[in-house]
Formats: C-alpha cells, structure tokens, sequence
C-alpha cells in the first residue's frame, strides 16, 4: 500500500506528463486504476533477423545444443546473406557516417521531427548524463551514436544503437526527416549486420512502418508496456494517436540500474 500511496501522490504532483515504457502488468493495473492509461502503439516491437540461424541457436535451444550447431548455423546464415537485396536499398550506401554529437542532436531535433505535436526539450546538461550513464550501465556491447551525412555534406539523421556481438542491436532512438527514413534505416542494418548482431530490435516508432515494410521484419508485443499520465487531454492524443516522439532514447532502458 505504501508502494500505491507513493505513485498517486507522484501523479497527482505538478509535471504535464508522467509515463513509464517497461511496466509490467501489475504496475499496469495499478497506474490505470489511478486515472493512467496504456499507449498500444508503444508496446509493439520489431525484430530484424540478420543471421535468423544463429539467432535461433541462442533464443531457442539449450546452451549445449547451441553450441553444437552453432558452426552449421553460421554456413545456412552466410547463405541468407548472400541472397541479393531488392533494388530499393541500392541508395542507402549513399550515406557517410560519423559519431554522433550532443550539439548536433540539439540543434536539429526540433527541425526533423517537426511534424510531431510532442517533442523531448534537451538541454546540453541532462542529455549529456543521459547518454554517459547509459555507456556506463551496459557491461555487454557498446552504445553508439551515429550521425548520417548525404553526398553534399548535409546532415541525413541519426540513430542511437546498442551494439551486442552476436547479440542483439537494440535500437534506442532513429531521427531522420520523412523522406529520408528509408535511407537512414537501411544504413543501420547495415552497420548491425557488419558489428556481427544476429538481429535489429526497436519499437514500432511512428514513422518507421513504411520504411520498415519492405523488409523482412516481424512485429511483436513484449510483455513490458508503455504506460503514460496526464491532466491535458492534447497530451494524451498525441501520444496515443502517433503525434509524439518518445523514443526508448528517453524512457527506461538508458535509466534502468542494471
């Protein structure tokens, strides 16, 4: 009850917005009993496969197992791979890339997103700690931050990725205009396949569906939900309706301890 008491007076406290991307079903029944609601569109993930054999090898079998067929797997997958692409990924390599800065996400995140009714206001500050934090806190794989650039030197987007060799690329938070999407998604395919993940994973951000499309990716609900909070029913829209950008960038992933 303790626990109960602490999360409505939280709630009922002065903020615009209160909301929580890895709940789990009793934090779920409890939020939506204190006047909360659930974000659908936030709790639908996809998943890439790069090396889908060897992927299945780790998901799927016991260790000893997985071990056995792990040189088998790594034959069938090099096969996937070497199956040619359709031809509208052939302009995706057109994109050069760099590590990724914290002035450039605050100067240009307004501009690209700017068809979004609800943006995150960064400051130099608190991005800065967000993104070292979320470095310190990953013992497996890497963080990293990669600004895309086209053939005239104009910023293209960006995307933030956790690298885990043969492991998954978990995506955080992917940041293009419109017309680039396809592009800057295709670029980080490709640098996930060559850091040697067996597979893509981000949530179904808005935006991302077509691009996305053309692509062999499969769609799936995980068990943690977005849960989100607020006294102004223009908040609440844009979030459930697809006008807000809450990338996982922003929630628990880069804030949880472990």
């Amino acid at each position: 009850m303790t626990g109960i008491h602490m999360l409505r007076e939280f709630l009922n406290g002065p903020q615009d917005l209160s909301f929580t991307d890895e709940a789990n079903d009793l934090s779920q029944k409890i939020w939506v009993a204190l006047g909360g609601s659930v974000s659908g569109m936030q709790g639908i993930h996809w998943i890439l496969p790069l090396r889908p054999f060897r992927l299945a090898c780790y998901r799927y079998l016991p260790g000893w197992m997985a071990t056995a067929l792990i040189k088998p797997a790594g034959i069938f997958d090099r096969i996937v791979s070497s199956v040619p692409r359709s031809r509208g990924h052939d302009s995706e390599h057109a994109l050069t890339a760099e590590p990724l800065g914290i002035e450039s996400m605050l100067t240009h995140l307004t501009e690209f997103a700017s068809r979004y009714q609800l943006l995150p206001h960064y400051d130099r500050a608190s991005l800065g700690r967000l993104i070292e934090s979320s470095r310190e806190k990953r013992r497996k794989g890497c963080l990293r931050g990669i600004l895309l650039r086209d053939q005239e030197t104009r910023i293209a987007g960006w995307y933030w990725c956790h690298f885990e060799r043969e492991g998954l690329a978990e995506v955080l938070q992917i940041v293009s205009p419109e017309h680039l999407h396809q592009r800057v998604v295709g670029h980080l395919i490709a640098d996930a396949g060559a850091s040697g993940a067996t597979a893509v994973v981000g949530r179904l951000e808005p935006g991302l569906a077509q691009p996305l499309a053309n692509r062999f990716c499969l769609l799936f609900r995980r068990a943690h939900t977005m849960l989100v909070h607020s006294r102004f029913p223009e908040i609440l829209y844009a979030i459930h309706s697809g006008r807000a950008f809450i990338s996982r960038m922003d929630g628990e992933w880069c804030l949880r301890f472990a």
